[in-house]
């Protein structure tokens, strides 16, 4: 025998209405409980070190970087992977397109929503112009990869953002 739309279980109105009541506070605690969750995956706030002196210092950081851009070198980024890390390759040539020697420096590495750097690895020369830096394995994501080098009194300074991944990457200018 079928059963009628009358038949099919109904609940009492003073039973509905409180259910209904404690069904809506239950979803708002689990919704707040997953946006507290989510608000701490990624670690949470970030805090930018001596964040008051890199303001105070602001335009002696912006008159050495207006030095620097004032140079007209540019730069050349390759990722390789090499052994338990990466291999960053670094081509530097000046205004002219000539290879830049005799440059000693650091790279650091950023993930971009993180507020410090992860590594700083020295610059070595292995070519006119051409130097490299070898990193610690890098987790797949976005990396901001900043290079500081002297060349006697001249300072260079670039940051390149790039894609890490599993595969080698080719340069990027």
């Amino acid at each position: 025998m079928p059963l009628k739309r009358n038949t099919l279980m109904k609940l009492p109105p003073e039973i509905a209405w409180p259910l209904f009541v404690v069904l809506l506070l239950t979803l708002g605690v689990l919704t707040t409980l997953a946006s507290l969750v989510a608000s701490r995956s990624d670690g949470g706030v970030q805090v930018v070190e001596d964040y008051y002196q890199k303001a105070v210092d602001w335009d002696k950081t912006h008159d050495a970087q207006a030095a620097s851009d004032a140079l007209g070198w540019s730069a050349a980024l390759s990722l390789t992977p090499a052994g338990e890390g990466f291999r960053l390759g670094w081509e530097i040539r000046d205004r002219a397109g000539q290879p830049v020697e005799d440059l000693s420096g650091t790279v650091q590495g950023f993930r971009p929503e993180r507020a410090g750097a992860r590594f700083e690895a020295p610059l070595e020369a292995i070519a006119p112009g051409a130097y490299v830096a070898h990193v610690p394995a890098l987790e797949a994501g976005l990396w901001d990869f900043d290079l500081s080098a002297r060349q006697g009194a001249h300072w260079f300074h670039t940051t390149m953002r790039r894609e890490v991944g599993s595969a080698p990457h080719p340069a990027v200018h």
